[in-house]
């Protein structure tokens, strides 16, 4: 496997190549044990950058379907969560952006979000910790103290189409001012953020394959086993409103079914209260 020069300059006293070899090396002796969907990753890791995200963008011209790209730091500076809220971060943190090109047909993308969270609740549950999904893009403790975070954006650049996935993992302490806990807390082990890049890359490569070919429905009951409140009482946060009703599951597309007088409500983009997350917050 190769990582390849391109326009980012191979001498940037910013990257951490030991970072980029562990994760290149870790990846292809996966490729026996995973499907082995790509081999040519295009690896960045860095000591600090504003946004993996912002640098993600950057990736993209040098991403295609063979080669997906990955943004790794160790410190991020502006990280953003969903709806351009910032990113809370642990005192050690895992911060990345994967970069996938995907086909002209996108519909599915827009519950990739969900297909993330089920390919990390597979991964911490490799490590022997059990976890919550939360609707649509966290991954909580069985407590509903939030672990990890997700943020999926859809990027359209010279005729091509671009996932961008940024995933965020408390590794060693908790942010403050948020319901959360820590790899380390959960399991009393130390995880290092090229170990948490190599388990998730050939994952979330074979949930995007697995998306484009059987749609969200491939992975409706995964998510649903794992859901965090169903059949209970949820408050949402849609647009400026918050709704309450039972949480029913969700449709083919992933949308959230909630239950409010007799009547079950789509609802395709929103915010779960609770589970780490504050009104204030919102």
């Amino acid at each position: 496997m190769k990582n390849s020069s391109d326009k980012f300059d191979d001498f940037d006293p910013g990257r951490m190549h030991v970072w980029e070899s562990q994760v290149l090396q870790g990846i292809e002796e996966n490729l026996s044990s995973l499907h082995p969907l790509n081999n040519d990753w295009l690896v960045r890791c860095y000591s600090t950058v504003s946004s993996t995200m912002d640098v993600g963008h950057e990736l993209l011209e040098d991403v295609s379907p063979g080669r997906p790209g990955l943004v790794l730091a160790k410190e991020q500076t502006k990280g953003r969560g969903r709806q351009g809220r910032s990113w809370e971060s642990a005192a050690t943190g895992f911060y990345a952006t994967y970069c996938f090109a995907v086909p002209d047909n996108v519909q599915n993308i827009f519950s990739f979000p969900l297909v993330v969270a089920c390919a990390l609740a597979e991964m911490f549950e490799s490590f022997g910790l059990k976890v919550c999904v939360k609707w649509p893009n966290d991954i909580l403790s069985r407590e509903g103290e939030k672990l990890s975070g997700i943020l999926v954006e859809l990027v359209q650049e010279k005729g091509f189409y671009y996932v961008l996935v940024g995933v965020g993992v408390n590794l060693l302490g908790e942010p403050k001012n948020l319901q959360s806990t820590s790899l380390f807390s959960l399991t009393g082990r130390q995880f290092s953020p090229p170990h948490i890049a190599v388990e998730l890359s050939e994952r979330l490569a074979l949930s995007l394959a697995r998306l484009e070919e059987n749609g969200f429905i491939y992975f409706k009951e995964n998510w649903l086993e794992r859901a965090w409140h169903l059949n209970e009482k949820l408050t949402v946060h849609v647009s400026d409103e918050l709704i309450t009703g039972t949480f029913r599951g969700l449709n083919d597309l992933g949308h959230l079914l909630l239950e409010i007088d007799g009547e079950v409500k789509e609802i395709s983009s929103g915010i779960v209260m609770g589970g780490g997350v504050n009104v204030a917050d919102s």
